[in-house]
């Protein structure tokens, strides 16, 4: 489908040619390029995104309103915007909460432990309280290659260091 044979309700590609300039900009982007013009293409592309991602909010709040009002909106037959209430279920009390399930397990950990989640432990904490030795046994710890935004201390990853919030260097 070209840009400009879509229909009602369907995306295209490039609505009305306004991704042309950022396409332009990234695509003249090379191992030749100065560490400047790689991090203003970046910078830009990061602008452009969360303005996007801050319309689309705006547009996803007046569409709730819309559906509240009108009821649902039809995208095509099967799919449609429609109000929902997901549920959410948060453990207020953790420690009451694990000591109610010991109890009611009978002390069988095998039960106690089918109610947990895959994220119940959280490994920095453990890492605290087990010897580095238990700890190697139940917890594994990657360092994927990744470019990202943040911080790190992590030999092979590329990452935005802002040095503003790095400690000042002692003279």
């Amino acid at each position: 489908m070209t840009e400009d044979d879509s229909q009602p309700g369907q995306a295209t590609t490039d609505p009305s040619g306004l991704l042309a300039p950022v396409r332009v900009e990234v695509t003249r982007i090379s191992e030749a390029s100065t560490d400047e013009d790689w991090l203003l293409a970046l910078n830009n592309i990061t602008a452009y995104i969360a303005e996007l991602m801050r319309l689309k909010a705006v547009l996803m709040a007046v569409g709730l309103e819309i559906v509240t009002l009108r009821g649902p909106i039809k995208v095509r037959p099967g799919v449609v915007y429609r109000k929902t209430n997901p549920k959410t279920t948060k453990c207020t009390d953790l420690p009451g909460a694990v000591e109610a399930l010991l109890d009611a397990s009978g002390g069988d950990f095998g039960k106690f432990v089918n109610v947990l989640s895959s994220g119940a432990i959280k490994p920095g904490a453990a890492s605290k309280v087990l010897s580095p030795e238990a700890y190697k046994r139940f917890f594994l710890t990657t360092y994927p290659d990744t470019l990202e935004e943040s911080g790190g201390k992590t030999a092979g990853r590329l990452a935005r260091v802002d040095d503003f919030f790095l400690p000042a260097k002692k003279a």
